[in-house]
């Protein structure tokens, strides 16, 4: 069993393991039942009037901004959640209700629980906006995402007290965990997902959503969308929980993952807005203290500080981006020059069509931004004649022009222009512009990323099936082909020989006193033996001839396009060449016995041919050993 593998056997053990209260288990069992009436499910629910609220309260969350009554009954909440999400809900608040303190050091359980509900909520909000999972079923997952950690502070409070407590490691908290348990605390909750029930499609997103093992899923899959959703409520979480972490950085954060699910900033800053304000509720709905910098104001306002947004996009979305800006204006250049210096774009600028071309060839950028009217050379031949280089298919190309009328833009967007902006530039347009273009950069990136790491998977597999293919031929203590490849290669040279009518001879070689030596020397001695046998047997063949240890002591010699008297002759050889080497076996000198075989009109198969070499090893074996069997007839 791996060090995994019995760390999660002891925790799903272990006495106080975070587990279901007797009241969750029997709402749990009553979901299960399908003999249970909905009456008996909501009688059963009504006994904890704590449960009823929390349940309304998601009921309700889940519906969004939908425009019917809300829900405030027990059976409206059952009918809107399903049974599923009520079996799952039961559990979460019963693992909160349960676990609210705990032993271990260094690990605050209230700013777990705090965390948790925010994440249910945020999740949630996301899943029900992307529809990416039933948003009912959704609170539940957000709310247990991380209860591996959980898991870790009660069951084992003292060893995972110490490692949260190892500040001075530049490891973190998951490396660590990894590094000392073979596992993160996500991957735990994904297997106590698992343990507990809950659907596959959930666990898989918990363990992965980080961001090195987010890019491991399927782009496409709904794991991923999910690990996304779950990676957005996290950054989230973090902005509106830890004020530190209210960077540029962390900004650029929020809108790179929000792309990843096709959600505009707008969007981002009307969930995040969403998120804390429900949070708020949330945390007087299960009495837990609420801050008033609990909130998403600072994302608002870095929203309407272009300033901030733009540094944060410029520093991180296009901090690899380069922009080659081409007007023939000099006022125009360097006004655009400044607005996008300041917006923190790595930046070349050219005044000609041809100055530009030379730029591109040199050094190829990442975004065009053309004048379109140039004297001898536009910014239209310029687009085309650069969407002909090898890079030129993933050049984002923007037209700065005046023309504005259909035929002149369709013109534009024939050429290869992927977008334009009417003049007088607005410098507010051109940032928004280019930060949709950065968007669609960065996914390209990704998307070619994701291709890089596929085939070098592919690579990876195709290398290591390689490698497993040979070990699974080759004999590990001689470095002979082993059993398995000597049938196969056998057969392909009888497959040959016969379609070509020419011979084929086959060697059966054994180890004379072979066990003597292994009781009087052990059994290293042995495998010594076995490798210099070996060593001699290869040395003393043609380079198309093959050794094979197929046994114990035992090995082929496959001889192609050999007839039975140049075998019988190598076999010969071969027997004078390890009597040579004066291997003792107590007081007698190691040596072979070999048997030969060649194809001849009473052979009719392999196998036939391997019987008769058998037969004249034997037949060497009883007249004394030390020699060369080679007999042509069957009897």
């Amino acid at each position: 069993m791996s060090e995994s593998s019995q760390l999660l056997h002891r925790l799903f053990a272990a006495q106080n393991l975070p587990s279901p209260s007797a009241a969750a288990l029997k709402i749990i069992r009553l979901t299960q039942d399908e003999n249970s009436s909905l009456a008996s499910l909501e009688k059963c629910i009504r006994t904890d009037p704590a449960f009823v609220a929390r349940l309304i309260q998601v009921a309700n969350a889940g519906r969004g901004n939908q425009i019917t009554r809300p829900v405030v009954a027990i059976k409206d909440a059952i009918l809107v959640l399903g049974l599923p999400a009520i079996r799952n809900l039961a559990l979460g608040f019963s693992l909160f209700d349960g676990n609210k303190t705990g032993q271990c050091r260094h690990f605050d359980f209230e700013q777990y629980w705090i965390r948790a509900v925010l994440l249910g909520n945020a999740f949630q909000i996301i899943v029900r906006e992307t529809r990416s999972a039933p948003p009912e079923e959704a609170f539940c997952v957000g709310l247990l995402a991380n209860i591996g950690s959980l898991a870790l502070a009660s069951v084992f409070p003292e060893a995972y007290g110490r490692l949260l407590e190892d500040q001075s490691s530049p490891l973190s908290v998951e490396e660590r965990e990894i590094q000392a348990l073979g596992l993160d605390h996500w991957e735990i909750g994904a297997e106590l997902f698992r343990h507990w029930g809950l659907p596959d499609v959930y666990a898989q997103p918990v363990a992965k959503h980080q961001n090195k093992s987010l890019e491991r899923l399927p782009i496409d899959s709904r794991s991923y969308r999910l690990g996304c959703a779950l990676a957005l409520a996290q950054t989230i979480a973090d902005l509106i929980l830890q004020t530190q972490l209210r960077t540029p950085e962390k900004l650029s954060e929020l809108h790179r993952i929000g792309a990843r699910l096709s959600l505009e900033s707008e969007k981002l800053l009307e969930l995040g807005q969403e998120i804390a304000a429900t949070f708020k509720s949330w945390t007087q709905v299960l009495s837990l203290p609420w801050l008033s910098q609990m909130d998403f104001s600072w994302v608002q306002e870095a929203a309407h500080d272009n300033t901030v947004l733009t540094t944060a996009v410029a520093d991180n979305k296009s901090q690899a981006l380069r922009i080659l800006l081409v007007d023939d204006e000099v006022s125009v250049r360097q006004y655009l020059t400044q607005v996008l210096a300041e917006a923190g774009y790595r930046l070349s600028v050219a005044s000609s069509g041809s100055e530009a071309l030379e730029m591109a060839k040199a050094t190829p950028p990442d975004i065009l931004v053309t004048d379109w009217i140039m004297p001898e050379f536009d910014g239209l031949q310029l687009i085309r004649v650069l969407r002909q280089e090898p890079w030129g298919d993933n050049l984002y190309t923007l037209v700065l022009t005046a023309i504005t009328d259909e035929e002149g833009l369709i013109e534009a967007f024939d050429a290869g222009a992927d977008d334009y902006i009417s003049k007088p530039i607005k410098p507010r347009v051109l940032l928004a512009r280019l930060q949709a273009a950065t968007r669609v950069i960065r996914l390209q990136k990704e998307t070619e990323r994701h291709f890089q790491e596929m085939r070098d998977i592919a690579t990876e597999l195709s290398v290591s099936n390689k490698r497993l293919h040979e070990l699974s031929i080759t004999d590990v203590l001689t470095g002979c082909p082993n059993r398995r490849y000597a049938l196969e290669r056998l057969q392909q040279e009888w497959a040959l020989a016969s379609r070509h009518t020419r011979p084929l001879a086959c060697l059966v070689v054994d180890v004379d006193w072979f066990k003597q030596i292994n009781d009087l020397y052990g059994h290293e001695h042995g495998d010594e033996v076995l490798k210099s046998i070996a060593n001699t047997l290869r040395s003393g063949i043609r380079t198309e001839d093959v050794v094979c240890r197929v046994g114990g002591d035992e090995f082929w010699v496959i001889c192609p396009n050999t007839n039975h008297e140049a075998a019988t002759r190598c076999a010969e050889r071969l027997c004078e060449m390890v009597r040579q080497l004066g291997i003792k076996a107590g007081d007698k000198l190691c040596s072979i016995s070999v048997g030969v075989a060649a194809i001849d009109k009473e052979l009719s198969s392999p196998s036939a041919l391997l019987d008769q070499a058998d037969r004249n090893l034997y037949s060497a074996k009883r007249n004394g050993r030390a020699q060369v069997g080679s007999r042509t007839t069957l009897s």
